[in-house]
């Protein structure tokens, strides 16, 4: 496995489970989990990946319930965890992206690719 996708068209990475695990533990509600996480290096920062996926939970059975994340780290439990659309804001514990130093959001480079991921 590369780290870096051959073709920019195909850009989605896997989420290892270690990772989703860890996104997990960071839900403000109970019973919640994420299915189909996707990742994608961002060209905007030197090591951030956007993790997009369809959060699942009481209330939240439908497909276009994605929660979008940041990490500096897809190796085993990840790194620095952030929120960066609305839904991850909403559901998580995790620091809104676009307060912090790394000024994140979703129309930086990859967000939004790795929403597409999920769907795709």
């Amino acid at each position: 496995e590369t780290e870096k996708p051959v073709e920019q068209a195909d850009r989605c990475l896997e989420v290892p489970e270690a990772v989703v695990a860890s996104l997990n533990e960071g839900f403000n509600t109970e019973g919640l989990i994420l299915r189909n996480a996707k990742a994608v290096k961002s060209n905007d920062f030197e090591s951030v990946y956007f993790i997009s996926a369809d959060i699942q939970g009481a209330g939240l059975e439908g497909e276009d319930d994605i929660a979008t994340f940041t990490t500096n780290s897809l190796e085993s439990g990840g790194g620095i965890f952030m929120s960066v659309d609305g839904v991850a804001k909403e559901f998580s514990v995790f620091p809104d992206a676009s307060t912090t130093d790394a000024k994140a959001t979703m129309s930086d480079d990859g967000a939004e690719q790795s929403r597409d991921c999920v769907n795709g």
